[in-house]
C-alpha cells in the first residue's frame, strides 16, 4: 500500500480509503477474537448480579442480625435496670424469629437458641432478685453493727455493703465477699467474749449467717449465668465465622473465573493496542509525507506571497487536491499583490472620509458630530466639564447686508481667531451650527472657564471685522457657559441646555458679553484673569 501511495498521485477519498481500510480489518479481528471473552465475562457478571449478589447481601443481612443479637444478649447479661434487659430480651427474640425464616443454613441453628436466650433472662432476673436480698441482709448486718457500737461503745466497722450491681465477673464478687468476713472478723471476737451483749451479738451472728447465703446464692447465679452469656457468645461467633467463610469462598471461585476472563481480554487488548500503534506511526509517517509537509510548504509560500516574496518551488504532492493548490499559489502571488494596493488605497480614503465626517468644511474645526462624540467619551470618564456656548452677535444682518461669501469669511476668521486663542490640549472648538460654535474644557472649573470665555470674546473682538449693522460697529460674539463637576451620560442633555440658557441670557443683556449659568459676567470682571490664562 505505501508503493501504491508513493508511486501513483490519488484523489483525497482514495487515499483515505486506503488509510482506513487496514485499521478496519484490525478492528473486526480484534473483535472476533475477543468476542467470545466478552459474552463469558458477561455470563458471569449477569450470575454475580442474580445469584451471588442477592447471597452476598444475605449472608451480611445475617451477618448483621447475629451480631445485633450478641449486643442484645451482652445487654441481657449486663444490664442493671429491669426494663432495659427485658427490652433487649424482646428484641432478641423479634431478631431469632426473622432469622427463622431466612434461607441462609444458620435459620436450624437459630431455632435451638431461643430457650437458652430465655433461660439467660430467667438466670439474669432471678440473680437481680437475689442481689435485692443481698442488699436487704447488708441493710440489717449495718443495723446489727450500729447496735452492737452503742452497747460496746466502740467503732467495729465504717462499711459492710460490699454487693454491685453488675455483672463483671465471679471473681470480683468472691473478692468482695472475702474482704467483707475480713472486716467483720474483729466483730465476731468481740462478740466472743461479750457479758450484758450477748443479745446483740447472736442478733449479729444470725445477720451474718444470713448474709453470707445471700452472697453464695449471688455468686452462684453470677456464674451461671456468665456461663450462659459466654456459651451463647461462642457460638454466635462461631456462626458468623461459618458464613463469613462461605461466602468468602464463594466469592473466591468468582473472582478466579473473572480474573482468567479478564487477563486474556486485557492481552488482547495488549496486543491490539500494540498493533494499532504501529499503524498509526505507519499512518503518521504517510501523513507527514503526502499531507503535513506539503501543507507546510504551501503555508511558507503564501507567507512568502504576503511579504512581497516569491515563492519557492514545491515537489510533485502525491495527492491529487493538494497538487491543484500548488499549482495555484504562484497565480496567488499576483492577486495578493494587486488586492494589496487596492486595500491600501481604500484604507486611506476611508481615514480621509472619517476626518471629513469630524471636520467643518468652512471653518477648518472639528463639526457637531466631533462634539457629541467628544462629550459622550468624557461623559463615560465622568470628568469635570465646562461648556461655553458662543454666537455671533447680529450675524443675519451681517449675512444679509454684505453677502454669502463675506458672511462664510467672517465665521472662518472669527473660527480661527478662537481656536488660536485657546490654549492647552484639553481646550477645543467645534462649530455647533451656523454662527454657533461651542467649546469643551476638560478638567477646568467654571471661574477659569470664565476667564477662558472673555479672552474668545476679546480675541473676537480685537479681529476689527467692521459689521454694518452692530451697534458695536464690528463683529463681536456672545457667551454663556455651564460646567458639571462629574459629567455622566444622563446630566449631558442637562449641561448642554444650561450652556444654550446662558447665551441666550447674554444676548438679552446686550450681547458681546460672558454670561454663567444665571449670572451676568462684565467684561472688566474677566480683564486681568483672562490675561494669565
Amino acid at each position: 500500500m505505501i508503493g501504491y501511495i508513493r508511486n501513483k498521485p490519488l484523489p483525497a477519498r482514495r487515499y483515505l480509503a486506503l488509510l482506513v481500510l487496514p485499521w478496519c480489518v484490525m478492528l473486526l479481528l480484534a473483535v472476533a477474537v475477543l468476542w467470545p471473552y466478552l459474552a463469558r465475562f458477561r455470563t458471569t457478571v449477569e450470575a454475580l448480579q442474580d445469584v451471588q449478589l442477592p447471597g452476598v447481601l444475605e449472608a451480611q443481612r445475617t451477618r448483621t442480625n447475629l451480631n445485633m443479637l450478641r449486643k442484645q444478649l451482652a445487654i441481657i447479661y449486663l444490664a442493671e435496670a429491669p426494663l432495659e434487659r427485658r427490652r433487649a430480651r424482646l428484641h432478641a427474640q423479634a431478631l431469632l424469629a426473622g432469622m427463622e425464616h431466612d434461607p441462609s443454613p444458620v435459620a436450624g441453628i437459630v431455632l435451638d437458641l431461643g430457650p437458652r436466650v430465655r433461660q439467660l433472662y430467667d438466670v439474669c432476673m432471678e440473680a437481680d432478685r437475689i442481689l435485692s436480698r443481698l442488699h436487704r441482709h447488708e441493710m440489717e448486718m449495718m443495723l446489727a453493727l450500729n447496735s452492737l457500737e452503742r452497747a460496746t461503745g466502740r467503732q467495729l466497722a465504717d462499711e459492710v455493703i460490699f454487693s454491685h450491681t453488675g455483672r463483671d465477673g465471679v471473681r470480683h464478687g468472691q473478692k468482695a465477699f472475702d474482704e467483707m468476713r475480713r472486716l467483720l472478723a474483729p466483730v465476731d471476737e468481740i462478740c466472743a467474749g461479750a457479758g450484758e451483749s450477748r443479745d446483740i451479738c447472736d442478733l449479729f451472728g444470725q445477720r451474718k449467717l444470713a448474709l453470707a447465703g445471700a452472697w453464695r446464692e449471688k455468686l452462684a447465679a453470677d456464674a451461671q449465668a456468665r456461663a450462659l452469656w459466654q456459651a451463647l457468645e461462642d457460638e454466635l461467633q462461631r456462626l458468623v465465622s461459618v458464613i463469613s467463610s462461605r461466602e468468602l469462598q464463594r466469592s473466591l471461585e468468582e473472582a478466579e473465573s473473572l480474573s482468567e476472563a479478564t487477563d486474556y481480554i486485557v492481552w488482547s487488548i495488549f496486543l491490539f493496542t500494540l498493533g494499532l500503534l504501529a499503524f498509526l506511526l505507519v499512518l503518521l509517517l504517510l501523513l507527514r509525507r503526502d499531507l503535513l509537509r506539503p501543507l507546510v510548504r504551501i503555508a511558507g509560500n503564501l507567507s512568502r506571497l504576503r511579504d512581497g516574496m516569491q515563492p519557492e518551488p514545491i515537489p510533485a504532492v502525491h495527492i491529487t487536491e493538494l497538487q491543484e493548490v500548488v499549482d495555484i499559489v504562484p497565480d496567488i502571488g499576483g492577486y495578493l499583490g494587486s488586492l494589496k494596493e487596492r486595500s491600501c488605497r481604500l484604507e486611506e480614503e476611508k481615514d480621509a472620509y472619517s476626518r471629513m465626517s469630524l471636520m467643518d468644511s468652512l471653518t477648518g474645526i472639528p463639526n457637531r458630530r466631533a462634539l457629541d462624540m467628544r462629550l459622550a467619551d468624557l461623559a463615560e470618564l465622568r470628568q469635570t466639564v465646562s461648556l461655553i456656548m458662543l454666537d455671533v452677535d447680529l450675524f443675519k444682518i451681517y449675512n444679509d447686508t454684505l453677502g454669502h461669501q463675506e458672511g462664510d469669511a467672517c465665521l472662518h476668521r472669527v473660527a480661527q481667531a478662537m481656536r488660536d486663542g485657546l490654549r492647552g490640549g484639553d481646550r477645543e472648538i467645534f462649530r455647533y451650527g451656523g454662527e454657533e460654535f461651542a467649546v469643551v474644557l476638560d478638567g477646568v472649573p467654571p471661574e477659569h472657564a470664565l476667564h477662558v470665555a472673555e479672552r474668545l470674546r476679546q480675541a473676537v473682538e480685537q479681529l476689527g471685522i467692521p459689521h454694518p449693522g452692530s451697534p458695536a460697529g464690528r463683529v463681536t460674539i456672545s457667551l454663556g457657559v455651564a460646567a458639571v463637576g462629574e459629567l455622566t451620560p444622563e446630566i449631558l442633555p442637562r449641561l448642554l441646555e444650561t450652556a444654550d440658557s446662558a447665551l441666550y441670557s447674554a444676548k438679552e443683556h446686550g450681547r458681546n458679553r460672558v454670561h454663567l449659568a444665571g449670572e451676568i459676567v462684565k467684561k472688566s470682571a474677566c480683564l486681568a484673569a483672562g490675561d494669565r490664562l
